[in-house]
């Protein structure tokens, strides 16, 4: 009787200590678990601190796309403002500029009208001073293209852009040279200029961006108040020779 009570006894502790090494083996875990969870919430407490950059850097690229997606939206309406389509273009590549913080550049051309022996300057409304035609060339268009567009929408006017004798294979017609400046806001152009022939009644048609306009001969153009290249292209296209073919 009291070996099966000192058996029982000896399995009774035996249990006991299972049961203690159970439990420690259990607090083990629990302690491990609660470390675990301790360090990822302290993991999770820092992303944020992380993701406010890359937060600020989704919200600006999320704002290009959306200006992105106007432009597009615009270019597919039916009769649309063109005006009102270019602006928004032109908002979008500006905070694009602003966005990766290097000036804006865009192509564009500048268009000497030449009536005989004078050539066209208008007097720019924004900028104040005497330019040729002019503006920033559109998705699509070669920059011949986009000269005979100018030269039609700010005057009215229906150039010859001819090969120019001299030319190299390949030149556009009608081209005299390339120069970059600056364009306050809109930052810097990449402008490709031309010549083009009008009949010599061509009556100009003006449009908003210009107050005033001249036919101006070599003697005249030397004179006006405009940036140097305005005039040293001028007297180029004064002086440029028109290859006729046939």
């Amino acid at each position: 009787m009291r070996r099966r009570c000192r058996a029982a006894a000896d399995r009774g502790d035996a249990d006991v200590g299972a049961a203690q090494r159970d439990g420690d083996d259990h607090g083990d875990a629990a302690v491990r678990t609660g470390r675990r969870l301790r360090e990822r919430r302290g993991r999770g407490r820092a992303r944020p601190r992380a993701a406010d950059g890359a937060g600020d850097r989704d919200r600006l690229f999320g704002q290009r796309r959306a200006d992105r997606h106007s432009v597009a939206g615009a270019g597919r309406g039916h009769g649309g403002d063109r005006d009102r389509q270019r602006a928004l273009v032109q908002r979008a590549r500006l905070r694009g500029a602003a966005l990766t913080g290097t000036p804006r550049r865009a192509f564009s051309v500048a268009v000497y009208a030449r009536r005989g022996d004078r050539v066209l300057v208008i007097e720019h409304r924004r900028l104040r001073t005497w330019l040729p035609i002019g503006g920033e060339i559109e998705p699509g268009e070669t920059p011949l293209e986009a000269a005979h567009r100018e030269l039609r929408e700010e005057t009215g006017l229906a150039g010859q852009f001819r090969p120019l004798a001299g030319a190299l294979d390949g030149v556009p017609p009608g081209l005299l040279g390339y120069e970059e400046h600056m364009a306050g806001s809109k930052g810097m152009h990449l402008n490709f200029v031309f010549v083009a022939q009008v009949a010599g009644d061509a009556e100009v048609a003006p449009n908003h961006e210009f107050s005033a306009w001249r036919w101006v001969d070599g003697a005249e153009l030397a004179a006006i108040s405009s940036p140097l290249n305005v005039r040293q292209f001028g007297v180029l296209a004064l002086e440029a020779r028109f290859v006729h073919f046939g």
